[in-house]
């Protein structure tokens, strides 16, 4: 049930413009994965994907994901 409550409210956050591309990709990648974060359910791994990848900003580095780092 926790999942389904955390997908609910990504999608509130969503229709409330919090996971616009533009926005979030005008930020600093640090203030981007804190707004990303504060929706619940979205961890910083994720929150790094969601910068990139659905935000479209390639110059993203994944920092919570230790495979990258090896």
């Amino acid at each position: 049930m926790q999942k389904l409550q955390w997908l609910r409210e990504v999608a509130e956050g969503a229709l409330r413009s919090e996971l616009d591309c533009a926005p979030l990709a005008s930020l600093p990648q640090t203030e981007g994965v804190n707004v990303l974060r504060a929706l619940p359910g979205i961890g910083p791994f994720s929150a790094e994907l969601i910068l990139a990848r659905g935000a479209g900003n390639p110059d993203i580095f994944p920092l919570h994901e230790p495979l990258f780092h090896e």
